[in-house]
């Protein structure tokens, strides 16, 4: 057994997607640009897409130039039906999911901010904390 990084893997046809969408968009009515749901328009497109997954550097760039060559015009047709389908059923009642990340980011700035009033230190900063806390803790000997 290799005792490798943990490492990650990402779907490359969901950056080629998102490339096409802002293309197709900078030809549109600017009505269209603001109303249109553009994490509406990528699920719909991906959903009709192969997937081009990878977990390396040289992977990546390897599924992205298959997809920018063999698979382009499927890629420009799903995002075209995309924003048809989008603008026609916007699912304006729809709740977006939150990404677990997103969610982990904003609990942490919460409780660096309430860290930051317990310890009376402005601007607290993760990389600072310990130092912050450690004067704290000293200074009340």
């Amino acid at each position: 057994m290799t005792n490798q990084k943990p490492g990650t893997h990402k779907n490359m046809m969901e950056f080629l997607v998102e490339a096409e969408i802002s293309r197709q968009l900078k030809k549109a009515p600017e009505k269209i640009i603001k109303s249109l749901n553009r994490t509406e328009v990528a699920t719909y497109a991906l959903n009709r897409l192969p997937t081009l997954y990878a977990s390396s550097i040289e992977g990546a760039k390897k599924q992205k130039l298959r997809g920018q060559t063999e698979l382009q015009d499927q890629i420009k047709m799903a995002v075209h039906q995309g924003m048809g389908a989008v603008l026609r059923d916007p699912l304006r009642m729809s709740t977006p999911l939150v990404s677990e990340k997103n969610i982990n980011s904003k609990e942490a700035q919460e409780a660096l901010k309430m860290l930051e009033d317990l310890l009376d230190s402005k601007q607290l900063s993760w990389q600072g904390l310990a130092e912050v806390a450690k004067k704290q803790l000293h200074s009340e000997k």
